[in-house]
């Protein structure tokens, strides 16, 4: 049981979910709203635009369903039935759409790889028919990996913690690769003088570097909101927290992270806001034109 402080520590955490749950919402709503209405401005391909449109609609369906089942749970009594009714649901959305999130920035990476290695084969190699493909696998891996939270949970811990450590390994992979490509091609253009082709590509390349940073930030951004919650939830899967001396810090942990790991959907409008130019001047317009109204 904790203590009356860390209960009132809980509450203000948990409590903090109302207004993230709220931008989430409303911030995802009008990055993808833009996304799909403002298409000739974006500067992405169909199927870089489709990766970015399912990471903002997992945030979206966060900040509408998963934050508010968690506020309802935190708050409804412990061993109640209205309590274990909450669970269930809040556990199946979270691991759900936090899974496809994680996933889907992954494939953000590798595609960006991709674009720079295949260039002009690009565009046929990486087709929306694939890209919708794949994000179908990743829906039906963490379906399958949300049942085994509630079933076996030390299994799904495991399956959880591989997961995350091969996507972060691919990740940082990716963009080893494209730093050291991109550095040699750097040094290249100081040697050399360039003909009007050569500076098109030269124009082609730095538009490419910004879509690359901001897929950067996006990771870093995901890693930072979800390391401390995977770390809480290995922690709960190694050790017996109903007998531990340490169960109330544990708790009050996992409800503190929790917020972080959730915080996510809230940041990342802002980085499509600030990071890519097309999402900034199409929220601008649909601003202007709310205020007209």
């Amino acid at each position: 049981m904790l203590s009356p402080k860390w209960q009132n520590l809980k509450i203000f955490f948990i409590a903090l979910n109302i207004p993230l749950s709220i931008t989430a919402f409303l911030g995802n709503l009008l990055v993808i709203t833009v996304l799909w209405k403002v298409r000739s401005s974006m500067c992405l391909h169909p199927s870089s635009k489709l990766l970015y449109s399912c990471l903002v609609f997992t945030d979206l369906c966060s900040g509408l369903i998963t934050q508010p089942l968690l506020v309802a749970f935190i708050f409804s009594p412990k061993h109640s039935k209205g309590c274990l009714y909450l669970q269930i649901p809040y556990v199946l959305t979270s691991t759900i759409l936090r899974g496809v999130s994680v996933l889907t920035v992954t494939a953000i990476s590798v595609d960006r790889y991709l674009a720079l290695v295949l260039r002009m084969r690009y565009r046929t190699m990486v087709t929306l028919t694939r890209i919708r493909t794949l994000l179908a696998v990743f829906t039906l891996y963490t379906v399958i990996g949300s049942m085994l939270w509630l079933y076996k949970f030390r299994i799904a811990a495991a399956l959880t913690a591989v997961t995350l450590l091969l996507c972060l390994l691919t990740a940082s992979l990716c963009y080893l690769r494209i730093y050291l490509t991109l550095r040699n091609h750097q040094i290249q253009v100081q040697k050399r003088v360039f003909q009007p082709r050569e500076q098109k590509f030269q124009m082609n390349m730095a538009w490419y570097s910004r879509t690359v940073t901001s897929a950067l930030w996006i990771q870093f951004t995901l890693l930072f909101c979800y390391f401390p919650f995977s770390t809480v939830i290995a922690l709960r899967a190694v050790i017996d927290v109903s007998n531990s001396p340490h169960a109330s810090a544990i708790d009050l942990a996992w409800y503190i992270t929790g917020v972080l790991f959730l915080s996510n959907s809230s940041i990342n409008p802002i980085l499509y806001c600030w990071k890519i130019r097309g999402v900034r001047a199409g929220v601008k317009d649909m601003i202007r034109q709310f205020c007209r109204f």
